[in-house]
C-alpha cells in the first residue's frame, strides 16, 4: 500500500500520517520524490491525523492533501460528524478514557444532548471513578445532567414508566405523608400526627428496610418498603399520591415484592379501622391472621396503642405447609 501511495502521491501533495503504526510505515515505507512534497506526522494521540488533514487543506487549499490513518483513529471523528449529521445516532462516551475525551470529542458541551454515559458498559472497571472525572472535566452540571442522565432516559422509553428502587428520603417522604391523609377522621386521632411520619422517623426506617418506587417520568406516584425480620418479610409504609390513586399502582407495587420474597410468609400490618386497605390486602390474596396481637409484637416495634389499633394479613409464599411460630 505504501509503495502504490508513493507511485500516486502528486508531484506537490501533503502527506499527513496518524500515530502508532501508520507513522512508522509512511515514515519508513513511503518515498517523497518531489521538492514540492510535504509529510506531516501525528505528534499527539491517536485519530490527530483527520483533523490536522482538514486544517492542512484549508492552509493549502489548491494542493492535494492525504491523510493516512487506521479505522480506529478515523472512526474517533467521524463517529462525530455522523452524530451532528444524523438525528438518530448517539455517542457512548462511558468506555473512553475520561482524560482526553474532549480532545477526542471538542463539541461535547456544544452537543450534549446526543452524548451518553451508559453505565452498563460492557469491560469498564471503575465505572463511578469514570463518571466522576467526566463530571470535573466538564464543570458544567446541566451538561453533565444530560450526557450522565436526561439523554439516556429521553432516548429509552421503556424505564420512563415502571417499579425501581426509592432512595431520595424527599420523596419518599412526600408521598407517604401525601398518601397517609387517607387517614384522617379514620384511625384514633392519637395516632394520627401531622406530618404522619416525621422525617427523622423515615430516615430511621429507612435503615432496616428498603424502598421501591413506581416511577413516571421521574416523579414518584407510590412506595412500599420491604423488611425481612426473622423468618418472615415485612410490607412497611406502601402508599400512593393520592391523585394517582386507583390506578393500578399498588397492585403492580405488591406483585413486584411478592416476586422477591424469600421467606415463608408475607406479612402486612395496618390499622383495623382502615377497611380499604384490608380489602385490598384480602383481593390479593391476604388474610387477617387470627395471631395478630402476637405478630405485631414479634415482628414489629410499634407502641401498645398502636398494637391495639391494628391488625396483621398475611400470605402465605410457598406451598410448604407450616405456621409461623409465635
Amino acid at each position: 500500500m505504501c509503495h502504490e501511495l508513493t507511485k500516486a502521491l502528486p508531484p506537490d501533495a501533503v502527506l499527513v500520517a496518524d500515530t502508532g503504526y501508520s507513522s512508522a510505515w509512511t515514515g519508513a515505507l513511503v518515498d517523497l520524490n518531489h521538492r514540492e512534497q510535504r509529510y506531516i506526522r501525528a505528534a499527539g494521540s491517536l485519530g490527530w491525523a483527520f483533523p490536522a488533514s482538514l486544517g492542512a487543506k484549508c492552509a493549502a487549499p489548491d494542493r492535494p492533501v492525504v491523510c493516512f490513518t487506521g479505522d480506529g483513529g478515523f472512526w474517533y471523528h467521524i463517529a462525530e460528524f455522523m452524530v451532528k449529521r444524523f438525528e438518530n445516532v448517539f455517542i457512548d462516551i462511558s468506555g473512553l478514557p475520561p482524560k482526553n475525551l474532549l480532545q477526542y470529542y471538542p463539541s461535547m458541551r456544544k452537543y450534549q444532548h446526543k452524548f451518553l454515559f451508559g453505565s452498563d458498559f460492557p469491560g469498564v472497571p471503575g465505572i463511578r471513578k469514570n463518571y466522576k472525572k467526566i463530571k470535573d472535566l466538564v464543570k458544567d452540571g446541566e451538561v453533565m445532567e444530560s450526557i450522565g442522565f436526561r439523554n439516556a432516559f429521553d432516548l429509552f422509553g421503556f424505564w420512563k414508566e415502571g417499579i425501581f428502587s426509592a432512595i431520595d428520603l424527599e420523596e419518599i417522604y412526600e408521598v407517604v405523608n401525601d398518601g397517609a391523609q387517607n387517614y384522617k377522621g379514620v384511625i384514633p386521632e392519637d395516632r394520627c400526627k401531622e406530618p404522619y411520619m416525621p422525617m427523622e422517623e423515615l430516615t430511621e426506617e429507612a435503615k432496616r428496610m428498603r424502598f421501591y418506587g413506581y416511577f413516571k417520568d421521574m416523579k414518584l406516584l407510590g412506595v412500599i418498603g420491604k423488611e425481612k425480620v426473622k423468618d418472615t418479610t415485612l410490607i412497611r409504609h406502601a402508599y400512593i399520591l393520592r391523585e394517582w390513586q386507583r390506578r393500578g399502582i399498588g397492585s403492580k407495587l405488591l406483585a413486584f415484592i411478592q416476586k422477591h420474597v424469600d421467606t415463608e410468609y408475607l406479612l402486612v400490618g395496618t390499622w383495623s379501622s382502615a377497611t380499604w386497605a384490608i380489602d385490598f390486602y384480602r383481593k390479593h390474596g391476604f388474610e387477617l391472621m387470627k395471631e395478630g396481637e402476637d405478630l405485631l409484637r414479634k415482628y414489629w416495634e410499634i407502641p401498645d396503642r398502636q398494637i391495639e389499633t391494628s391488625c396483621v394479613l398475611g400470605k402465605r409464599m410457598n406451598l410448604k405447609k407450616t405456621r409461623i411460630s409465635i
